[in-house]
């Protein structure tokens, strides 16, 4: 966890802005000496000179609402589960529930922006993949669609309204976890780029 020394304008792709004493939730300490951080549901990446680590016994302000009061240990230990941030609104009205079948496109992602996972094989989003929510398909459709696999993308798709386009942001414990899975390192966080078509 760290908190903003000064404003930050992002200015190129995948940057995440903030003002000064903003607090910047860290995934991760990039080898160019920039951060990959979460500040209000928005992901991005930002320079390490612009932000203080906070200690563990520090406690976190009330205007980060997440973990107001607690202190940055305390939140530490809270399981985090996924975060959705809207690209594009669906109809609002409708919304899957486990086990209903939905059409959608997806792209998966690594943090470092490397794609290992998308429902349609052109990378297109031409093709939906038509889906049991929360059901893992039977071989070979196991093999190539990696996403179908985590909980957490099934959950945070419940969320979703139909027409929406959204990015889902899953943490690595609702995930694969430590142990992560073949193709899929452990403690990874992954995003998807999803539009549930129908």
């Amino acid at each position: 966890m760290t908190r903003a020394l000064f404003d930050f304008e992002a200015r190129g792709q995948g940057e995440l802005g903030f003002k000064a004493n903003d607090i910047i939730e860290v995934f991760a300490q990039l080898e160019s000496g920039w951060m990959y951080g979460c500040l209000n549901q928005q992901f991005g990446t930002f320079p390490t000179n612009y932000v203080q680590e906070l200690a563990p016994t520090d406690k976190l302000p009330a205007s980060f609402a997440a973990g107001s009061g607690q202190t940055v240990q305390q939140y530490m230990a809270t399981p985090k589960t996924f975060h959705v941030a809207t690209i594009t609104p669906g109809d609002g009205a409708t919304f899957p529930k486990h086990g209903a079948t939905v059409d959608l496109h997806y792209s998966a992602y690594f943090l470092d922006g490397t794609e290992f996972d998308n429902s349609d094989a052109t990378g297109t989003f031409t093709t939906p993949l038509r889906w049991k929510l929360g059901v893992i398909p039977p071989p070979p459709s196991v093999a190539s669609h990696i996403a179908l696999h985590c909980k957490a993308f099934a959950e945070a798709l419940q969320t979703m309204s139909v027409s929406q386009r959204a990015l889902i942001t899953v943490y690595p414990e609702y995930a694969f976890g430590a142990q992560g899975r073949p193709g899929i390192p452990g403690n990874a966080l992954l995003t998807f780029d999803v539009e549930l078509a129908a």
